[in-house]
């Protein structure tokens, strides 16, 4: 079984299939800063709307830190590992063929062995969807609004 991290946000806004979310800052999380909020308060988050919440839910999502651990491999170690093989490639051919400074070559083709990683990364991601993959999931209403709600009027 996967480890999940779970938040209680309330629903700001629905459009469509899709819900906006505002999620406040626990206090005893204050020194992590894991959930990206840094000194922010509060965050929204627009995730689908597959139970049908409405404006004023307090709701319940859920990330699975397997998840957020290759989303962050994905995004980041991967292209230090492209930009570090361009680095020693472009070095290795430079003093091979003669072409001037290793060093240069090495990290002009560091740098284009980045972008073009990041291409590669931005491509997959639309062709397959998988940003939805990465996405917290609404898995529960918590508590519906009241309909004398002074929030809602």
């Amino acid at each position: 079984m996967q480890n999940t991290v779970h938040e209680i946000g309330s629903v700001i806004e629905v459009s469509d299939d899709q819900v906006k979310i505002l999620i406040k800052r626990h206090a005893s999380c204050e020194s992590c800063g894991a959930c990206g909020l840094g000194g922010k308060p509060e965050i929204t988050i627009t995730v689908r709307n597959d139970l049908g919440a409405v404006r004023g839910d307090q709701v319940r999502l859920e990330l699975q830190t397997g998840k957020m651990y290759q989303a962050a491999f994905l995004v980041y170690a991967i292209p230090l590992i492209m930009m570090l093989v361009g680095y020693y490639a472009g070095q290795s051919l430079a003093r091979t063929f003669q072409w001037g400074n290793g060093e240069s070559s090495g990290i002009i083709s560091g740098l284009i062995a980045v972008v073009l990683t990041y291409c590669v990364i931005h491509y997959w991601e639309r062709k397959k969807q998988l940003g939805a993959e990465f996405q917290p999931k609404l898995v529960e209403i918590i508590r519906a609004p009241e309909e004398d709600s002074p929030a809602l009027k």
